[in-house]
């Protein structure tokens, strides 16, 4: 399944609490056939209080969704059924002011997620990596400067190289180019990103 089809199964939700039910979609006739593979539409929002995800693989018909809370930190949530039902929303470990997050599944079965690593603000701007979707490692700092660094969007190119853009500073669009075969992930111990070796 490909990240553009994932994408349309991304939801939008406004200020509902968190909830412990599990959420059902309805299966529609595509009006592309051939070109989706399949769409749902939602009886109610599937992740309530998260005003945006992004979904990424795991194996089979198995999905993660990952995305912004107004709760601080980063939600997850699991589709067993390519993303007909989902589980109760749960938070991560990983901090975020209610900013866009993205993510990607690699070609070695890792996920990448690109997101601001903080409680407040749009700043710094963080790639970090799973090879679960439960535990999180930090990757890399793309931005760590006083400014406003959001709303990233990745995808990973058949060279196997990691791109991502974002807004930079609300100027302009940054575009980087990353190697996650160079990327040497390090545990973040209750949620903190690590220091940077002096």
């Amino acid at each position: 399944m490909s990240h553009a089809v994932l994408a349309g199964l991304v939801s939008v939700a406004l200020g509902a609490p968190l909830v412990a039910t599990m959420m059902q979609a309805t299966e529609q006739r595509s009006l592309s056939p051939g070109v989706l593979t399949s769409e749902f539409v939602y009886d109610s929002a599937p992740f309530p209080s998260a005003p945006a995800s992004t979904i990424v693989e795991a194996k089979g018909e198995r999905l993660q969704a990952l995305g912004r809370t107004r709760s601080g930190r980063v939600f997850k949530t699991w589709s067993e059924d390519s993303g007909r039902t989902w589980t109760p929303t749960t938070l991560t470990g990983l901090p975020n002011s209610s900013i866009g997050t993205d993510a990607q599944t690699l070609k070695d079965g890792r996920h990448l997620l690109v997101y601001n690593h903080t409680p407040k603000g749009r700043t710094p701007l963080n790639v970090a990596v799973s090879r679960d979707g439960k535990t999180w490692e930090a990757a890399a700092v793309l931005e760590n400067e006083p400014g406003e660094y959001s709303y990233p969007f990745v995808i990973q190119t058949s060279d196997g190289r990691v791109h991502i853009t974002y807004t930079w500073r609300r100027l302009r669009i940054k575009h980087v180019v990353i190697d996650p075969a160079r990327l040497k992930p390090v545990g973040m111990s209750g949620g903190a990103w690590p220091a940077e070796p002096e």
